[in-house]
C-alpha cells in the first residue's frame, strides 16, 4: 500500500536519497511473519473497538473504516508497483544493451526498468547474478572495461576461485557453522586471496594463530603468508552489539512470560 500511494519516483531524484536508503535492502523473507502478527494485532484492536462501539454513529463509523480499508487493500495490492514507482517513459523503459553480443550485461544495470511488447527481447541482453552476490562489497562490481563485462570479480567469488600471488588457484575448503578451512602448502612468502567477503569482524586464524588480514581489491580477505603448511581458519565474529540485543530479547521474552504467569495466578485466586 505504501509503495502504491508514497511518489517515490519523486525521491529517486534526490542523489543523497539514491546513495543513503537506497542502500537499505527491503526483508521481503519477513513479509509473511509481519502480515501474520500485524493480522493478529489488527484483529484484536477491532474487537476492542467493536466491543465499546455502543453507540450507532461508532458502528458507522467502524464500518466505513473496515469498507474503506479493504478497497485501499484491493486497489494496491491489484495495481502494478513499478509503474507507480517509475512513470512510464523512455527513460524507465528497458533498454537494450550497449554491452557487445559477446558479452551480457548484468540486470542490476537496469533496475527497475519496464518492459512492454516493444522491448521485451532486450530482457535477452541480461544475465542475473546468484542471490548472495547482494551482500558483496562495492569493489566487486567495478567496471573492468577490457574484459566488458560488469562484474568479473563478483563472478570469480561465486567459482570460489583464490588468487595466490596474483594467479588463479582453486582450494576447496571443509566448510561447518560460520566456518570455512583452507589448507595449502605456500613454496615461498605469497599473498593469498579467498573468496571470501571480507566485512570488519571477519577473522582469520592461520594454525590456531590470530593473523592480520586486508580487504582485496574484489571486497575478499587477503593475507600475506609465509611458506609452508597453512590451515586458514576464516569465521565471522559478531560484534559486542548483537549479544546485548540478544540479551534485550530473551530477557524481555522472560519478564513477560513472569508477568503472564503471575496474572494467571491472580486471576485463580479471585
Amino acid at each position: 500500500m505504501t509503495t502504491t500511494f508514497v511518489p517515490y519516483y519523486r525521491m529517486m531524484r534526490i542523489h543523497f536519497w539514491v546513495k543513503s536508503v537506497g542502500l537499505i535492502q527491503f526483508p521481503y523473507r519477513l513479509l509473511s511473519l509481519v502480515t501474520l502478527f500485524l493480522s493478529i494485532s489488527a484483529s484484536y484492536i477491532l474487537l476492542k473497538f467493536i466491543r465499546n462501539a455502543q453507540k450507532r454513529k461508532s458502528q458507522i463509523g467502524l464500518l466505513i473504516l473496515t469498507l474503506s480499508m479493504i478497497i485501499i487493500c484491493y486497489y494496491s495490492e491489484q495495481s502494478p508497483v513499478i509503474e507507480h514507482i517509475y512513470p512510464n517513459s523512455e527513460q524507465t523503459l528497458l533498454p537494450k544493451s550497449k554491452i557487445p553480443n559477446s558479452e551480457a550485461q548484468l540486470l542490476k544495470d537496469a533496475t527497475n526498468k519496464l518492459v512492454n511488447n516493444q522491448n521485451y527481447h532486450n530482457i535477452f541482453d541480461y544475465e542475473v547474478l546468484y542471490g548472495e552476490t547482494d551482500y558483496y562489497l562495492r569493489s566487486a562490481f567495478d567496471v573492468n572495461p577490457n574484459k566488458g563485462s560488469f562484474a568479473p570479480k563478483a563472478l570469480s567469488i561465486c567459482q570460489h576461485i583464490s588468487y595466490i600471488n596474483q594467479k588463479q588457484s582453486i582450494i576447496n575448503p571443509i566448510s561447518s557453522g560460520n566456518k570455512l578451512i583452507y589448507m595449502f602448502t605456500l613454496n615461498k612468502r605469497s599473498k593469498v586471496n579467498l573468496p571470501v567477503i571480507a566485512y570488519h569482524n571477519t577473522k582469520v586464524y592461520d594454525n590456531g594463530q590470530l593473523i592480520d588480514k586486508k580487504i582485496s581489491n574484489r571486497g575478499t580477505v587477503l593475507v600475506h603468508l609465509n611458506h609452508g603448511y597453512h590451515k586458514l581458519l576464516v569465521c565471522y565474529s559478531p560484534n559486542f552489539m548483537y549479544y546485548i540485543m540478544l540479551f534485550i530479547a530473551i530477557f524481555t521474552w522472560i519478564i513477560l512470560l513472569i508477568i503472564y504467569f503471575k496474572q494467571s495466578v491472580i486471576n485463580l485466586n479471585i
